[in-house]
C-alpha cells in the first residue's frame, strides 16, 4: 500500500488542501490513497517532490530507505528552528552568516 495517506495526515493535510497543491480533485486522491487508482508516473514524482521522498518510498516498496531531499536553505533553517545555529546579527539567512552554538 502507498504512503499518500500517511504523510498527508503526518503534515495535517485534508484531501482539499493536497489537491489544491497539486492541482487534483479531492476524489482522485482519495482513489489515490485507497489504491483504487493509481497515479501515472508524472503524478507519483510530483507527490514525491511534494512531499519530499523518494517515489519508491511513496510507493511503499522501499520500507528501510527514506531519502528526503532538502535545499541548504531548508537545512538551514532547520537547523535555526532547532537552536543548533544562532543567525548572526539581523542579516537575512545565508549560509555565511550561522556560526555552531557552543554547549
Amino acid at each position: 500500500m502507498n504512503r499518500i495517506k500517511q504523510l498527508r495526515n503526518e503534515r495535517n493535510l485534508t484531501l482539499v488542501e493536497l489537491g489544491e497543491q497539486l492541482n487534483l480533485p479531492k476524489g482522485t486522491l482519495s482513489r489515490y490513497e485507497h489504491g483504487t487508482r493509481e497515479p501515472k508516473e508524472p503524478m507519483w514524482q510530483a507527490l514525491a517532490n511534494f512531499f519530499n521522498v523518494t517515489v519508491p518510498y511513496l510507493q511503499g516498496i522501499d520500507d528501510k530507505t527514506v531519502i528526503k531531499k532538502f535545499s541548504s536553505e531548508d537545512l538551514l533553517q532547520e537547523l535555526l528552528d532547532r537552536k543548533v545555529l544562532e543567525p548572526v546579527k539581523d542579516k537575512p539567512i545565508n549560509l555565511d552568516d550561522v556560526f555552531l552554538l557552543h554547549k
